[in-house]
């Protein structure tokens, strides 16, 4: 079975705003849940613009440019001596095959490719997200992403729970039944802010190596995806993506004010379900992603090995570690879900 490319080594992508934004398929029922693909569309641009670093990237030249902005690099310095962390956490990618698929050869046998952000500050709610062509972005081919939050909680098993099997009654074709999902990956992520934009980054910790099933989803050790959150106010009923919109209070709307797409500045923003947003691959940081996979080995060091007696830590690797803590992390007893994707690397 042939793999995708993962792990590519990011090209940038220009950050001048787009009058060109994706939107979602309708959700097709006829199978239950969890069968759309979400694919981007072409919407009309009459109505609403896109404020400055804010329109979704288009590709091609460096990082982050506007259309007046500096380049060169002083330009480069600029933007990394102003750049921030404004949120980090683990993250986690799972997929779920097909209705009546036990097992997946392929992408052509996954429904939903899901990625779970689990902020690390309290009392920030955890959201399950799905991304539309089932696999991450990459950055060699300036693949640009829909993607939505599906559900969020302050307690992450709650989404956890919608991750097990399932079945429900069809009018035509009886009781159907859904595979539990299976763990394909856990690392660490941070929002980055930049001047023009803002990142989502990640360094991926279980598998350390990514496999046949993380290059089938394009996971790679680690990347970089520009992000950019849509307006739900959208053009009414012509508004192309999710039927049901994302509903902020008035002091979350306002962010927005006239524009089509922001970057989330306020990573609150994703703690509202159907907020719909763009994944755009891009370049990567690598001594932030450094910084990422440091506190991802002491994170498993102080999570899936503090119930070992010293002498058992010693014998213990970081690996296996990390394995124990995403056991516990994803409730894969409880709940039902798969870790051996994640564990071994093969598509289960």
């Amino acid at each position: 079975m042939s793999t995708k490319e993962a792990g590519d080594k990011e090209v940038g992508l220009a950050a001048t705003p787009s009058k060109r934004g994706p939107s979602s398929a309708h959700e097709d029922p006829s199978e239950g849940p969890e069968t759309a693909d979400h694919t981007p569309k072409k919407p009309r641009t009459e109505g609403g613009k896109e404020g400055p670093g804010s329109g979704p990237a288009e590709a091609g030249g460096d990082e982050g440019h506007t259309g007046a902005a500096a380049t060169g690099e002083a330009a480069e310095g600029t933007k990394k001596e102003g750049s921030h962390i404004i949120e980090q956490g683990t993250i986690q990618f799972f997929y779920r095959p097909k209705v009546g698929k036990e097992e997946v050869d392929s992408l052509d046998d996954v429904q939903r490719f899901f990625m779970l952000l689990r902020p690390d500050a309290a009392g920030v709610k955890s959201r399950m997200c799905v991304l539309g062509k089932k696999r991450l972005p990459s950055a060699r081919r300036h693949e640009r992403f829909f993607c939505f939050v599906e559900a969020t909680a302050e307690d992450p098993a709650e989404l956890l729970e919608g991750l097990g099997p399932k079945s429900y009654e069809t009018r035509t074709r009886g009781t159907r039944h859904l595979e539990a999902a299976r763990a394909v990956g856990e690392g660490t992520y941070a929002l980055v802010e930049h001047p023009d934009r803002v990142n989502l980054v990640y360094k991926l910790e279980v598998p350390t190596t990514p496999g046949e099933a993380q290059l089938e989803f394009t996971i790679g050790e680690a990347g970089s995806f520009i992000c950019q959150v849509k307006n739900p106010a959208g053009r009414g009923r012509d508004d192309p993506g999710l039927d049901q919109k994302a509903e902020y209070p008035l002091e979350k709307q306002e962010e927005f004010q006239h524009y089509s797409w922001i970057p989330p500045r306020d990573p609150q923003l994703f703690e509202y379900e159907h907020c719909e947003f763009l994944l755009i691959g891009a370049r990567q940081d690598e001594e932030l992603i450094g910084r990422l996979g440091q506190e991802g080995a002491q994170a498993a060091q102080q999570g899936g090995l503090a119930s070992l007696t010293e002498s058992e830590r010693g014998a213990v690797s970081d690996e296996e570690g990390m394995l124990e803590r995403l056991r516990e992390e994803v409730q894969a007893d409880k709940v039902g879900i798969f870790t051996e994707p994640a564990e071994t690397g093969e598509l289960l």
